[in-house]
């Protein structure tokens, strides 16, 4: 039995709804957990102690430990793939203790310790923002203790004694009121048992008991007993605040303001409360539920509904915001592949929200407001905020972009399936394929599918969840590594002078040089291409510190010494599976450009680089940017290069040098000219043979049937065409077909009277149907194309057979 049960007079009980044994001071029917007990601390705090800000509390708790012989530790990124290559976040404070110190490789940076950890966790998603209570981003603060054979820190009893101390003595919480239901607890490898701390209703910790490995459903005993421990910031605060919802006690003046910009009505109080009692008992929600809620308050089942939408909305923009700050302030950028995907899930979530009510309003100012609200807290945000807003509006833009398309891409996916299976139906499969290979929600593709096709498309109520699970990185299979061949040939391998001469570069450019383009790496990940203006500077910052002559100096370090001295920004080259790390610094102890953990082979200063010049920047793939670049003599090799080619081009031009830009300009502007001109006679000519064309047409009901044949015709000069006979004449139909090297290509152009009646993409259907063709349109334009050899007059037969039976 734990001491402090034992002392205090807590029995052990046995909950009535789910059977799980737990501890208290007076009897009780149930352990305090949900879903067996409703909140009772909402509206009724058990704090006793005034709490004003979420900053107010975490000073107590981490002062509070301190006090307790606890050396305080400074948070750690949430991006985890920095320092471990088994998870991309940090989902709970152990986590940046994972596996190195956990598994007695390197000492703890202190034992025991006390921290209070910026977490992202994604395994309720999909509830965000309807529960109530669950957040993606929250604060993790806890105390740690390492206990190896050698030396015993601390274990069940103090641990408990610690935490009943703090919520009894710090916050002045009744004992009486806390319960210590016994549970399990697994994460990042490791496992062990807990007890979950109840309040009124509410879990406000958990104290793991860690001690073993666990891989695969297997677990093997550690060397060291780990006391982990969890204390949710933000779950505590809502218990001093005794709101509503957690959403409504820590971002109160956000939603607030959200509310106002948005132009949605504040709801109730008493319906929040309804609301989150309700997700306390059932994870889904069905609309019986809310219907029988409605009856319950006396209120409209249709305000309610409006209500609950709205509310989800507010409340997920305020939880996801904070999420993708922390992310980019990290250094990660969205994209469809690794942790940048979870940033873009984050930014699309909150996108279809707004857009499944009609809200269309640049994200950026929501996430401006944001900003000013949670940097009170997080003052490093407003030093990223440019970054973050800059990135936001290139997401926005592009999602912009995306619904404007996502209608003719589903329409695509639904006629698919209709051609292979004979039905108009979508899977969870096909919503998988929508969203990762196109980036439409599944929200955005089922309504589509109803107004446009009348399908009901169900979404899996874990459907992100899922997502984000299909995403978590592959975990590797350790195994011996052996050198290919032996070290006394390697040892006797010359010298690899480009890379002896490059790497410092790569080096200051991953540390300093792209605080131009917001603090990214050489292969640089970065929303977009970089201009030529900040490609320049780029260029100009690393030729300025090579010619600094900065010393560049190697140490091996214990890896959580290396951490505590420079953080984990040694990490920029990726994850080093190694209990000691090479630290590569450039600059003195004093005036340090950069510092990295490194096993790459360096100059000892950076003028020894001599010149760098960039050569080209190109992207490789979304996100993704790459630098090349030349050094020291071959630098002046490509600059010579350069010259010769410039001597050549002035030579054609038969001018100087100096002149080369204005003579260019020139010779543009004439062929602007020029092009202008022979635009005009495009037009004329077609006007001319458009007139043509309409007087030998065929009449067919109100229908004017226009048609040419060519052989190799420019395209631009066929639209001209249809663009004069379908804007001259709205009753007009033009049909083209052009022959080419590879086949015949067909076209038809409608006028906007006809296009009210028939489609141009149907005439192209019915064309393809009879020609072995493919291709597809508009109303007013269609395009096929195929390898038979077509007769104009039979084209024309079948548009105007087709027109004769609608």
């Amino acid at each position: 039995m734990v001491e402090l049960f034992r002392s205090r007079g807590f029995k052990r009980l046995k909950c009535r709804v789910c059977g799980s044994y737990f501890w208290s001071i007076r009897e009780r029917e149930t352990c305090g957990d949900q879903p067996c007990t409703s909140y009772e601390f909402i509206n009724s705090s058990p704090v006793k102690r005034s709490v004003e800000s979420l900053g107010e509390l975490r000073e107590r708790y981490l002062n509070f430990f301190e006090k307790y012989g606890h050396t305080r530790v400074k948070p750690y990124p949430v991006v985890a793939s920095r320092w471990r290559s088994d998870v991309y976040l940090v989902g709970a404070s152990i986590y940046v203790f994972q596996p190195w110190v956990t598994s007695g490789v390197v000492p703890p940076p202190a034992n025991p310790l006390v921290i209070s950890q910026p977490c992202i966790r994604l395994t309720d998603i999909d509830i965000v923002g309807k529960s109530g209570r669950h957040l993606t981003s929250f604060e993790m603060m806890a105390h740690h203790a390492f206990n190896y054979p050698e030396k015993t820190i601390y274990w069940t009893d103090k641990t408990v004694e610690l935490a009943h101390k703090f919520f009894t003595e710090e916050l002045g919480i009744d004992e009486e009121e806390i319960t210590y239901k016994e549970s399990w607890w697994e994460g990042g490898g490791n496992a062990g048992e807990c007890f979950e701390v109840l309040v009124r209703g509410l879990e406000v910790a958990t104290l793991v008991f860690m001690h073993y490995k666990a891989s695969n459903g297997r677990y093997e005993d550690m060397s060291i007993k780990i006391v982990d421990t969890g204390y949710g910031l933000e779950r505590m605060y809502w218990l001093c605040r005794g709101d509503a919802n957690i959403y409504e006690a820590i971002y109160k003046d956000f939603i607030s303001r959200a509310r106002e910009k948005l132009g949605i009505e504040s709801p109730d109080p008493k319906v929040l409360r309804e609301i989150t009692e309700i997700y306390a008992k059932n994870r889904e929600v069905t609309l019986s539920t809310y219907e029988n809620l409605a009856r319950k308050l006396g209120i409209d089942y249709n305000y309610l509904i409006k209500t609950v939408k709205e509310c989800e909305v507010v409340y997920t923009l305020a939880d996801h915001c904070k999420s993708i700050e922390w992310l980019i302030r990290d250094g990660v950028l969205p994209s469809n592949a690794g942790i940048g995907y979870i940033a873009r899930l984050l930014i699309r979530r909150i996108l279809r929200s707004l857009y499944t009510l009609n809200i269309d309003i640049p994200l950026v100012e929501l996430f401006s407001l944001h900003i000013d609200y949670v940097s009170r807290e997080y003052p490093e945000l407003k030093e990223c905020r440019d970054t973050i807003l800059e990135v936001i509006d290139y997401e926005y833009r592009k999602f912009k972009e995306l619904m404007s398309e996502a209608p003719q891409i589903i329409s695509k996916i639904v006629k698919d399936r209709e051609r292979r299976s004979g039905r108009k139906v979508l899977t969870s499969e096909d919503l998988v394929l929508l969203y990762d290979s196109h980036g439409i929600p599944p929200e955005i593709t089922q309504q589509v599918c109803k107004s446009k096709f009348n399908i009901d498309v169900k979404v899996p109520e874990n459907f992100y969840t899922e997502l984000a699970l299909r995403h978590k990185p592959v975990e590797e299979v350790e195994s011996e590594y052996r050198l290919p061949i032996s070290e006394e040939v390697l040892r006797s391998l010359p010298k690899t002078e480009e890379l002896f001469y490059k790497h410092p570069f790569q080096f200051q450019f991953r540390a300093r040089v792209l605080k131009i383009i917001n603090d990214k790496y050489v292969v640089l990940e970065h929303y977009k291409v970089p201009s030529l203006e900040e490609i320049r500077k780029i260029e100009e910052l690393a030729n300025t510190v090579i010619q600094q002559n900065l010393p560049v100096s190697t140490e091996f370090l214990v890896r959580s010494e290396a951490e505590s001295r420079y953080g984990v920004r040694i990490y920029q080259g990726g994850f080093i599976p190694s209990p000691i790390v090479r630290i590569v610094k450039i600059g003195k102890d004093e005036n340090i450009f950069d510092v990295q953990a490194c096993g790459g082979t360096h100059l000892d200063n950076t003028g020894k680089i001599g010149l760098l010049k960039i050569v080209k920047v190109e992207k490789i793939q979304e996100g993704i940017i790459r630098f090349i670049f030349t050094t020291g003599k071959y630098a002046l090799e490509y600059v010579g290069k350069l010259e010769c080619e410039l001597e050549a081009i002035s030579k054609m031009l038969k001018a100087s040098r100096d002149e080369i830009t204005k003579q260019v300009k020139e010779l543009i502007n004439v062929k602007n000219i020029l092009e202008s001109k022979v635009k005009k006679l495009m037009r004329r000519l077609a006007q001319v043979e458009g007139e043509k064309l309409i007087s030998k047409a065929l009449k067919f009901k109100n229908y004017i049937v226009t048609y040419v044949e060519y052989s190799g015709e420019e395209s631009e000069y066929i639209q001209e065409l249809a663009r004069y006979v379908t804007s001259s004449y709205g009753n007009s139909i033009l049909i083209v077909i052009n022959k080419t090297s590879q086949g015949y290509e067909y076209y038809t152009y409608l006028g906007n009277e006809v296009a009210d009646k028939v489609s141009a993409k149907e005439l192209i259907n019915v064309i393809n149907m009879n020609v072995q063709g493919r291709g597809g349109g508009s109303k007013t334009y269609g395009r096929g194309f195929t390898h038979m050899k077509v007769e104009l007059s039979s084209i024309v037969d079948m548009v105007i057979n087709y027109l004769k039976s609608r």
